[in-house]
């Protein structure tokens, strides 16, 4: 395994140190060289030799200086390569999941945790289309509240209000179950009814709705118009 930057850069700063820090040799201008001639007078005076050692401890100052600051940028770019790499990993990650939620959406599909408690208020007029073999009123109209939906409700009214439902509305379908109990008026022209109504299925966006709510409504024997209302909490 490589080591780390910082430990293979440690001996070079050691030896830069180790040279600046080292004395430079001085020559006292009185005293004698060491290079003697044969038999002749001692030199005197170096002057050579002390510029040349001046230079040598400012070229070991300057790189000392340079070896240090090299050392220092490197191991700045190393740590922060680290946390760069994290961080566009975890940015992958977070893309990933991204565009398999959006590819999702745009296929129309949801998952169960996306389903959440909605409370619903749905008022709706609707007119008899056809009837039904059974005595089965087959009825459509628009419905208006939480949600603008085209609505067709089948019913059958007998000792009790029984029927389907299908709720067309902007990205998907809902349908339904009801039942309610009905109330003659005095004349039987009207027969009003409470009830529960409750989900079974949707399409789209609403594949996974379910829940129960209030259910009520009148329907006019004369002309077959129902008034119906929803209300309640549900999940879309």
């Amino acid at each position: 395994m490589h080591k780390p930057l910082a430990a293979r850069m440690r001996p070079a700063v050691e030896e830069v140190s180790s040279m600046a820090s080292s004395p430079a040799r001085r020559t006292d201008p009185e005293a004698p060289s060491d290079r003697l001639s044969a038999g002749g007078p001692a030199i005197g005076r170096a002057p050579i030799g002390r510029w040349g050692d001046g230079l040598t401890t400012r070229l070991a100052a300057g790189a000392r200086s340079s070896m240090l600051a090299f050392a220092g940028a490197m191991l700045s770019v190393a740590a922060l390569a680290a946390p760069t790499t994290a961080t566009a990993t975890r940015g992958q990650d977070h893309g990933g999941h991204k565009h398999a939620r959006a590819a999702g959406h745009r296929h129309g599909y949801r998952g169960k945790s996306a389903a959440k408690q909605t409370y619903v208020r749905e008022s709706a007029t609707l007119h008899l289309s056809s009837h039904q073999s059974g005595g089965a009123l087959v009825e459509r109209g628009i419905g208006h509240g939480t949600f603008t939906a085209s609505v067709q409700i089948t019913l059958t009214i007998k000792a009790r209000v029984t029927g389907t439902f299908v709720a067309h509305m902007k990205g998907g379908t809902i349908v339904g179950r009801s039942s309610a109990k009905p109330h003659l008026s005095k004349s039987n022209r009207y027969a009003s009814f409470k009830g529960t109504l409750r989900i079974v299925h949707g399409t789209g966006r609403y594949a996974h709705a379910s829940g129960t709510a209030g259910f009520y409504g009148s329907i006019d024997r004369a002309d077959y118009k129902l008034k119906v209302q929803v209300i309640g909490h549900v999940h879309l």
